[in-house]
């Protein structure tokens, strides 16, 4: 037991240590660095100095350059901070070989100053830094490649003032200091949201401001963090960033498993510098989702319907919702959607807020089976399709010619139409059968019928001229349930007529054509 404690100890420990060197990485304050130094003339002939003043990491790592003096004759005798600068001079003060009428003068004392960024106007972490100095002098000049003084101090770089009044160990450096000063701490205001009661899972806009004076660094990153449903920033959650110097308003997404509460606060904190902001100084309720609707039994359509439906099933228990698309409002567990044209579809249900998409829902067109085609041979008619016939003669339904083959009894004009799950075919080919003769007579479809399925009402308009050619209606079993005469254009009214498959039969003269109409 003893032993479980000691290394639950120790891994503790540890972690901790972790965390707090984590957290000294990632600090990056801003301030200002005022190093100050004189380099007296030595020796006593010297006349002209080449020099530069650079800044390093504790590793090593070039930082900026803030001071360069030389001239293409003497250019190297800098080969330290060549090596390790690259040359590169951003934001440093340059000029050529310094002299004794030269501002600044050769020898003396220097001022530079640096405020904690590096060569791409970005902060740096704290921590601890060198200042270098190089310098080469004339009179007598050194080597090629080579400089005549090197020397380097550190500091630290934090969120503390520091004070540094260190001794070269170069006679001719002496006046030595380094004084750090961090930064007036940014200020960051997070206003009021427009509302103050937000979903899981939705966006929400955070502005928010600084100070006026204060100065924001490149690769600067505000963070829009939320609290735990008791305000508390312990351990806050990143919902959305931006990116830049500019103040302005984040897109923020309240993240998925968040637990609903009432006391919730959202702030603004930046990196360049670290900064913190006040939250938006009002509690914030977030609520969670509602489940997506569960799909349940889906009817498809027919030939008949040309719409389908779906039951949704898991729908908020309590008050009231509102299904979309649509916008189909209503209450309880379950509801019925109808009229779903074919194709695929989704719903969300919002009850103060919107849930996931349901799972697709598909409603697949119901296939109309090929129009047959029929031959006679002596008096037996043969239809090609297999299954699903029914004959028809010019008297309409023949009751029980359902098989592939039908025995022709009496003199008449035959057609067979097949039906397949619902779903019925147009009118075949019809064949003029008597006992003097046979004649197959073409559908030359010389009116046509529309809509067609029909709710209501139907229109016949014929393609030639006539003098009114008498028509009839007949249902599935053969009975008439409307007659009239054919003019140019027919409007009959079916809205008394039950769903189903009905014939439309055009005599002219000896002749019949034949049209198949579905009454939704």
């Amino acid at each position: 037991m003893k032993n479980k404690l000691f290394f639950s100890f120790i891994i503790f420990f540890i972690l901790l240590i972790t965390v707090s060197k984590f957290n000294s990485i990632q600090a990056q304050t801003a301030g200002k660095l005022t190093f100050t130094y004189t380099q007296a003339v030595s020796p006593a002939t010297a006349t002209l100095n080449v020099m530069a003043v650079w800044i390093e990491s504790s590793t090593g790592t070039f930082i900026k350059t803030k001071m360069r003096y030389w001239s293409s004759g003497t250019n190297d005798h800098l080969p330290s901070w060549v090596s390790k600068s690259a040359q590169n001079t951003t934001d440093a003060t340059t000029g050529a070989t310094l002299k004794a009428s030269t501002t600044p003068t050769a020898f003396g004392s220097k001022t530079i100053t640096w405020n904690g960024t590096n060569t791409s106007s970005a902060l740096v972490a704290d921590g601890s830094y060198n200042v270098w100095v190089e310098s080469a002098i004339a009179n007598p000049q050194p080597s090629g490649g080579q400089h005549t003084f090197i020397t380097s101090f550190s500091f630290t770089k934090g969120s503390s003032v520091s004070h540094l009044t260190p001794t070269s160990s170069l006679s001719n450096f002496t006046g030595i200091t380094l004084d750090w000063v961090p930064a007036t701490p940014i200020t960051i205001t997070t206003s009021a949201l427009s509302s103050n009661t937000v979903c899981v899972n939705s966006t929400v806009n955070v502005p928010f401001t600084k100070g006026a004076t204060d100065t924001i660094y490149n690769n600067n990153v505000w963070t829009a963090q939320l609290s735990d449903a008791t305000g508390s920033f312990a351990s806050p959650v990143s919902i959305g960033t931006l990116s830049g110097i500019a103040v302005g308003t984040i897109t923020a997404t309240i993240p998925a498993g968040t637990v609903a509460g009432s006391g919730y606060r959202i702030r603004v904190v930046g990196s360049q510098p670290a900064c913190t902001g006040t939250d938006n100084g009002t509690n914030i309720t977030i609520t969670t989702a509602p489940s997506a609707p569960s799909v349940g039994n889906i009817t498809q359509t027919t030939c008949t319907v040309a719409t389908g439906s779906v039951v949704l099933n898991g729908l908020p228990s309590t008050g009231s919702w509102t299904i979309n698309p649509g916008n189909i409002s209503g209450s309880g567990i379950t509801t019925t959607l109808s009229g779903l044209t074919i194709g695929t579809h989704n719903y969300t249900v919002t009850s103060g807020c919107t849930s996931v998409a349901s799972a697709n829902v598909v409603i697949n067109p119901q296939p109309i089976p090929v129009t047959p085609i029929i031959t006679l041979s002596t008096n037996i008619l043969h239809s090609d399709a297999t299954t699903g016939n029914q004959w028809y003669d010019q008297n309409g339904f023949i009751n029980g010619a359902t098989n592939q083959n039908y025995t022709a009894t009496a003199n008449g004009n035959y057609f067979v139409i097949v039906t397949v799950n619902g779903c019925s075919s147009d009118s075949s080919n019809i064949i003029q059968y008597s006992n003097v003769g046979i004649k197959s007579v073409e559908n030359n479809n010389s009116f046509n019928i529309y809509p067609n399925p029909v709710s209501n009402e139907l229109i016949i308009e014929s393609d030639v001229n006539n003098n009114g050619i008498a028509f009839e209606i007949l249902n599935s079993i053969g009975q008439v349930v409307y007659k009239g005469r054919l003019l140019d254009k027919t409007v009959v009214q079916t809205t008394g007529f039950a769903p189903g498959i009905y014939i439309l039969k055009l005599e002219n003269g000896k002749s019949f054509e034949f049209k198949k109409i579905i009454k939704e």
